[in-house]
């Protein structure tokens, strides 16, 4: 029996400059890859007349292997002068250009793989629907797009998630909003996926724990304000006036709060004694740093999933999240808490908890915990059975 093929659109993919860029697709994709004969379909690079002249017309070769992974990317020329209202009708063609020669030199795929609506679902499903191949689409975000200005945006939309064979949402909590969006939908749920055999316990690590060690506290995120992070310094505020001060909080990550958190921090004076910012952090780091706190915290104001969280939960970890979506569906009694989203107090009353040592976690059910349900292994079972249905149903993309 032949092995199936699987291209994989991804909306973004990781570059040499951006290499956490969308990294959970590149992972999913190399999970994938242990099954099926998977390459990456990268919406075209488009140049410039004027830089095509000057290189020559000097074109890459289209496949690259990537972290293991196959991966084309296509190069088109844009004509010169091409009138704004034209650009988008160019860059679809542009695309089923670009697919077609990758037919050519790669063979027609048994199923197309896309992940999110915008802007990859739309081109999936007119490519699924352009050469009769089945499109299964996998929401990571949700269909309410800050980036959907006009009315032909929502149109695509909610075209795309009509049309595809199959919509997956990564979590319940997104399948109910993709469902309120667009009704009717059949939607399945299948879960991100962690690298439980790069993300694991440190357990060459002995801590001497005693009453007078700190609990450290590590929050890795975007440093923007729908993370929250700003209710995780209130509630650090609380806790020393409360006397419960003995805790450190870590923080990794950039962005356009970096600045705020920085000032809270020392006009409440907890920035030099009870707090640490790391800036960027590499993907090593990020283990290193998940293997080396007590309790990973993660205040979002909203989340569809929340990888973080399960890689330091298969590091070992409890985490500290909120309801807000997605971690509803990743953290359970047995690997963390969960508090309402905004909500200071009651951040701090969970913190408190880990302090006094009123909470214990067991770190090694909490690793079963993630391997059983978001490990590599369940990925592959979760995913492979929706693509089974959409096989054995053997409907084209009408």
């Amino acid at each position: 029996m032949s092995v199936k093929k699987v291209v994989v659109i991804p909306s973004w993919y990781p570059t040499n400059k951006k290499p956490f860029h969308g990294i959970f697709f590149q992972e999913q994709s190399q999970a994938l890859s242990r099954i099926y004969d998977v390459i990456i379909f990268l919406l075209p690079k488009l140049l410039w007349w004027r830089t095509a002249i000057a290189t020559r017309f000097n074109l890459e070769d289209p496949i690259e292997s990537r972290s293991g992974i196959k991966v084309y990317q296509g190069q088109v020329i844009v004509p010169p002068r091409l009138p704004k209202k034209i650009f988008p009708y160019f860059f679809d063609w542009a695309t089923e250009k670009c697919f077609k020669d990758l037919l050519k030199c790669w063979g027609k795929p048994d199923l197309i793989q896309v992940h999110n609506i915008v802007p990859a679902g739309w081109i999936g499903m007119r490519l699924g629907k352009q050469h009769n191949i089945p499109v299964v689409l996998t929401e990571h975000s949700g269909p309410h797009r800050s980036d959907a200005q006009t009315d032909n945006d929502w149109y695509k939309i909610r075209t795309a998630l009509k049309r595809v064979n199959k919509v997956v949402a990564v979590s319940p909590s997104l399948k109910s909003k993709i469902q309120d969006f667009q009704s009717g939908l059949d939607v399945s749920v299948v879960g991100n996926l962690t690298k439980t055999d790069y993300f694991t316990p440190d357990h060459h690590l002995k801590k001497e724990v005693n009453s007078q060690d700190k609990i450290h506290f590590l929050c890795i995120s975007d440093l923007i304000r729908e993370k929250g992070i700003h209710f995780l310094f209130e509630a650090a505020i609380q806790l020393i006036k409360r006397h419960f001060g003995n805790f450190q909080i870590i923080i990794g990550g950039n962005g356009p709060e970096l600045s705020k958190l920085k000032s809270l921090a020392i006009e409440s004076d907890i920035y030099y004694s009870h707090c640490q910012f790391l800036g960027d952090l590499t993907r090593e780091e990020v283990k290193y740093w998940m293997q080396r706190c007590d309790v990973f915290v993660l205040p979002s104001l909203g989340e569809t999933f929340g990888v973080v969280n399960i890689e330091a939960m298969a590091c070992g970890k409890p985490v500290i999240s909120t309801r807000c979506g997605g971690p509803e569906f990743v953290v359970t009694p047995e690997t963390g808490i969960l508090v309402p989203p905004a909500d200071s107090e009651s951040l701090a009353n969970a913190m408190k908890g880990f302090i006094t040592g009123q909470y214990k976690f067991e770190s090694s059910i909490i690793c079963k915990s993630v391997k059983d349900r978001f490990g590599e292994d369940a990925f592959l079972n979760n995913i492979s059975m929706v693509y089974e249905e959409v096989w054995a149903s053997n409907v084209s993309i009408s």
